[in-house]
């Protein structure tokens, strides 16, 4: 990848991770692991967790989600009638599973009953001003700048109608 140092190169960066990153893996391994964690199917969940390890796509980011999801992870620990978060929190701890922050996303959309649909564009929003947000500190952006360039990136998600495609 190529270093961000103005608004052009965040906006390439930003549109590669959507059609790379967010679109076909984030947002469909989210809508899986609520699936999982619905049904209360904790082996399905941890093979799941393990197959994400082989997804070559995942590479640049596995330690960061690792580290992002055992921290979210930990913080449900206190659930301890949640079985679902209990098992899958013992593999990770034992190293059987990942805990791959997209997976636990999904868990927490279902522990707190959030829609899938919702949570999945709060997931796609909050990364993406995330990600402005971190080249825009570094680099002394203008808000408005910022602002608009969610305002882009956002508005080109699929929206309610449109993550019905990645909800499937």
């Amino acid at each position: 990848t190529r270093p961000i140092t103005n608004i052009e190169s965040l906006r390439k960066f930003l549109q590669a991770y959507q059609e790379r990153i967010l679109l076909p893996h984030e947002l469909p391994y989210i809508r899986t692991a609520y699936t999982h964690v619905s049904r209360n199917e904790v082996r399905e969940l941890i093979a799941f967790d393990q197959q994400l390890a082989t997804e070559s796509a995942l590479n640049s980011f596995a330690a960061a989600s690792q580290r992002i999801g055992r921290d979210q992870l930990q913080k449900l620990r206190p659930l301890r009638d949640e079985r679902v978060v209990q098992r899958y929190l013992a593999a990770v701890e034992s190293d059987q599973a990942h805990g791959w922050h997209t997976l636990v996303y999904g868990m927490t959309l279902v522990l707190y009953s959030l829609p899938l649909r919702q949570g999945l564009l709060g997931y796609a929003q909050q990364t993406t001003r995330g990600f402005i947000h971190a080249a825009a500190r570094a680099r002394s952006w203008k808000e408005s700048d910022c602002a608009a360039l969610f305002t882009e990136f956002c508005t080109s998600l699929p929206g309610e109608q449109g993550l019905v495609g990645v909800v499937r």
